[in-house]
């Protein structure tokens, strides 16, 4: 278990070192930064190695775990496919890890940052949790998440999770996520709730909540659960966001796009591209302060959501919650979330401040007032760049009678290229500045367009236009030549000089005593012997001018090495499952050579028959048709040895449109009416891909709605006549089935035969006034030897085997020795209310909730932070049903060292209880305990083990 931290109290105030380093950087002689290779070492000592504001360059490969505590603003990039089991900083100050990959272990998470600061993880892409607790100034930039292969599992949970687990003084403090993306969570077993991510107040009080942590244009979809979910007092941001369904996996939870609770939330601008509401707390005692401002999307989970609500230009589907905001009947939004021309979010939005374009760097598609959406602020990453870049011609020539024009150019955006065109003619690849020679007498135009990285192409090329009058006198001037890149001394027998000219023209070149011949830049060379070598080159312009002092360069050769004639190993690292559904598809491949490193190689990919070309890693393919498919890779290394292929083949599936079909394998008579009020239906689905386990079902009572279902389905205190039950199966695809149905007839009966044996039985009452009291000692026994008692507590109600329909409401009493610090309700293993004040009260919408058992826990929590619990079966009803007379109650009282345990139930009954660590937010059983109660009812136990609180509660027969 982590140690909690404990500071001691400051010795020199901080206002005198501040002072001192400021005068020490005045006068100190700082180092430049500089690029340093890893070199075999791990990134804590190689980051420790180096000097603040340098480069650590990481070479392609696998690394294990990482551990890193370096205190020094030290960058560790990588080059290549980088791969990591794990990362984690510990104590660290400063580092920046750039463009690796962190696969994780099941149990301990992908990467975790503890009792650090000022850590920025970038470019860099997580296959399992990534853990904060203490954490301060965190950035994650342009990072994924997303599953390791086509598992539908996530093996640790969650996504992200922010802690406060050790009750570690300094809370996770301004942590930010931006320009990232989270999806294809899945939760690991049916029992949890997995959120992309999920922050938890497990701090000694709630003033220790998260604080300042921003969510920036991120898109969140495919995630099972939760996209966010925060806890009372959390102090969130979220801007500019593209938040998507959730969905239902083996869990069953997934109704809500999105749950706040009662955290102080600013929204703004974010988009709800899907059809589910949004949570949030409505409870006036914990209801916090949050912002809405300019959001689109469905609807906040019950009325306008949270108590203390501000909402000002939001455009809601299903309501309106100010007189600013907007209620539509459609978002008319793009399968990117982008506004089509006709949407009701544009002009929706704030129109205090905005800018002049949108996310896109776009004009907006109507008038001038802000959209509504994630599209109204921010950048263009993590959004499709549809925006052209402008062209901009920054030096041309003057009218004159010059014959060679030179021309200057750039672009709006970075990493794009450029075309040229003079007089109309032909455009042609460019780079600045473009010269031009021999031109004639008269007018000349050059037009100049770039196209940026995601291939948009400026639609208003730059032009410059300029005018020879008469051609000038003979020019007589010779052209001056430089050589710009140069080899060094060294062994390699390769050499690449590059050279220039101050005028347009030609060039000639030499080796050594050779003769000079034409030669264009950068000129190279193979194969050269050991010794010395120079190299000349002239220029020789328009005009037919010639450099007499050509320039020269000289370099020494000291020895040879050996030929290279071993070619390099390929390896596909990531490709598609054997069988999907999808049309694209992504491959990520790496090589290993003896002499060339992983990041020089060069590689040749195809798919099927067609030719092989030039690719680098991850190489993307789209729109693929229905069949087999083979990708194919070869790996050359810089002296020209090219590898053997190897290869992945994978089988696409046409679309699945065919639905399933659902039979009945049990169901009352049709021909022979019963007096029985209950009946049993038992169903199958078969389906053409989906497995009959992964089906889902639908039933239907008579008129009443379709819910959920399993099979077998009971339905009870059914009125007299004819009654039709139908039911249907969905598969993976959304493929709905045909309805089974099926119709019985129901007589009256004059004495329902369920409320005979409590009026007849009295033995529930007899045992217990002279049982000699031999069980109940476990139940009075003091828990712990120590000075330290944790709290009592108990269920006032509802009683154990009630049952409840639509709002389950609990209240309970706890006792302590010193101060009980607040009391909380579960429902199996998720908790659903917190109460700091009796008496302890709770509320849980259950409309969700699926019908049949389930385990109410009241948990109590006092100053020490000792807790314990009491359990209770209770059972979720579609209709009104009379209270059970099987009372199943569990109590535990933990100590130091084991768990006292006392249940409630039916005389000589068998009582399993689970048990989970007090301290575990999501309740997981470690413990199973079977008792069985004497005549009496009552069972007692000690289990050896401290800190258990009761998580499940259940009869068995």
């Amino acid at each position: 278990m982590l140690q909690s931290l404990r500071c001691s109290g400051r010795s020199t105030p901080a206002a005198i070192l501040g002072f001192a380093a400021a005068v020490l950087a005045v006068f100190a002689s700082t180092a430049p930064a500089a690029t340093v290779p890893l070199n075999g070492r791990t990134f804590d000592a190689a980051c420790k190695a180096a000097s603040a504001g340098d480069v650590v360059t990481v070479p392609a490969g696998n690394y294990g775990g990482q551990n890193i505590s370096c205190t020094k603003s030290v960058t560790l990039l990588a080059q290549g496919n980088v791969r990591l089991a794990s990362l984690s900083f510990s104590n660290a100050n400063g580092p920046t890890v750039d463009g690796v990959s962190v696969t994780g272990a099941p149990e301990n998470g992908a990467a975790s940052v503890m009792k650090s600061q000022n850590i920025t993880i970038r470019n860099s892409t997580f296959n399992n949790m990534v853990y904060l607790e203490g954490a301060v100034d965190t950035l994650f930039d342009h990072d994924t998440w997303e599953p390791l292969d086509s598992s539908t599992q996530w093996s640790n949970g969650d996504m992200m999770d922010l802690y406060e687990q050790t009750r570690t003084p300094t809370p996770n403090t301004r942590v930010t996520v931006q320009d990232s993306v989270f999806h294809g969570l899945r939760a690991p077993n049916s029992a949890a709730h997995s959120d992309a991510i999920q922050i938890c107040n497990c701090a000694a009080s709630d003033a220790q909540h998260t604080i300042d942590f921003k969510i920036l244009r991120t898109k969140f979809y495919d995630n099972e659960c939760m996209n966010l979910r925060t806890n009372t007092q959390d102090e969130v941001t979220l801007e500019n966001n593209l938040i998507g369904d959730t969905v239902r996996g083996i869990s069953g939870c997934g109704d809500y796009s999105l749950d706040v609770l009662a955290a102080n939330a600013t929204v703004r601008y974010n988009t709800f591209t899907g059809s589910q509401k949004i949570q949030v707390n409505t409870s006036a005692d914990v209801g916090q302060s949050q912002t809405w401002v300019g959001n689109a999307g469905n609807a906040m989970s019950t009325n306008c959501g949270a108590i203390r609500g501000t909402y000002a230009y939001n455009v809601w589907k299903s309501q309106k919650c100010s007189a600013t905001d907007k209620q539509v009947s459609s978002l008319k939004l793009n399968s990117d979330g982008t506004p089509q021309s006709d949407s009701p979010v544009i002009d929706a939005g704030n129109p205090a401040s905005f800018p002049s374009t949108d996310y896109n760097k776009a004009s907006r598609p109507v008038g001038a007032a802000p959209d509504a959406g994630a599209f109204e602020f921010g950048g263009t990453t993590g959004m499709p760049d549809t925006v052209a870049p402008e062209t901009t011609i920054t030096s041309a020539p003057s009218n004159g009678t010059a014959t060679t024009a030179n021309v200057s150019f750039t672009s709006s955006e970075s990493g794009g290229t450029f075309e040229c065109r003079l007089d109309g003619g032909t455009w042609a690849s460019c780079v600045s500045p473009k010269g031009y020679s021999g031109l004639a007498v008269g007018s000349h135009t050059v037009n100049v367009r770039a196209t940026d990285a995601a291939g948009n192409t400026d639609a208003t090329p730059a032009a410059a236009t300029w005018t020879i009058d008469v051609a000038g006198p003979a020019d007589t001037t010779p052209p001056e030549t430089t050589i710009t890149v140069a080899p060094s001394n060294g062994t390699a027998t390769t050499a690449s000089l590059s050279f220039t000219s101050n005028e347009s023209g030609t060039f000639q070149c030499k080796l050594d005593a050779g003769s000079y011949g034409a030669c264009t830049s950068p000129n190279t060379y193979t194969g050269l012997g050991t010794g010395s070598h120079t190299f000349s080159v002239r220029a020789t312009d328009a005009a037919g001018n010639t450099d007499a002092t050509p320039a020269a360069t000289t370099w020494t050769i000291s020895a040879a090495p050996p030929a290279d004639t071993t070619a390099p190993t390929p390896a596909i690292t990531s490709q598609p499952p054997a069988t999907t559904a999808a049309t694209n598809a992504s491959f990520a491949f790496s090589g290993s050579d003896d002499t060339t490193p992983a990041g020089s190689l060069t590689f040749r990919c195809k798919l099927d028959s067609a030719a092989y070309a030039a690719c680098t890693s991850p190489k993307a393919y789209s729109g693929l048709a229905a069949g087999v498919h083979t990708f194919r890779v070869r790996a050359t290394d810089t002296a020209g040895n090219e590898s053997a292929s190897v290869s992945a083949t994978w089988t696409i599936q046409a679309p699945d449109t065919a639905a399933p079909t659902v039979t009945f394998t049990s169901k009352p008579s049709v021909v022979s009416p019963t007096s029985s009020t209950t009946a049993t239906f038992a169903f199958t689905g078969v389906d053409d891909r989906t497995a009959a386990d992964d089906l889902t079902f639908r039933c239907a009572l008579d008129d009443n709605d379709a819910e959920p279902c399993t099979s077998p389905d009971v339905v009870e205190d059914l009125g007299a006549g004819q009654h039709t039950f139908a039911v249907t199966a969905t598969d993976a695809a959304g493929n709905v089935s045909a309805p089974a149905t099926t119709t019985w007839k129901v007589i009256a009966v004059t004495e329902p035969p369920v409320t005979e044996p409590p009026v007849t039985e009295p033995p529930v009452t007899e045992p217990p006034v002279t049982e000699p009291p031999v069980t109940e000692p476990p139940v009075t026994e003091p828990p712990a030897t120590g000075p330290l008692v944790p709290p009592t507590v108990a269920l006032l109600r509802p009683a154990g085997g009630s049952t409840f329909r639509d709002t389950l409401r609990a209240r309970a009493t706890a006792t302590d020795d010193g101060k009980v610090h607040h009391v909380e309700f579960w429902l199996d293993s998720r908790r659903f209310a917190y109460d700091t004040a009796a008496p302890y009260t709770g509320f849980l919408n259950t409309s969700r909730v699926r019908a049949g058992a389930h385990t109410l826990v009241a948990r109590a929590v006092d100053d020490e932070g000792l807790s314990s619990s009491v359990g209770i079966a209770v059972e979720r009803v579609r209709r009104v049903s009379s209270v059970s007379s099987g009372l199943v109650q569990a109590t535990a009282l933990p100590g130091d060292d084991s768990t006292a345990l006392s249940a409630t139930g039916p005389k000589s009954g068998k009582i399993a209880v689970g048990l989970t660590s007090c301290d575990d937010g999501q309740a997981k059983v470690v413990k199973t305990v079977t008792m069985v109660a004497n005549k009496a009812g009552r069972a007692g136990q000690s289990v050896p083990t401290g800190d258990l609180c009761v998580a499940s509660v259940t009869l068995r027969k």
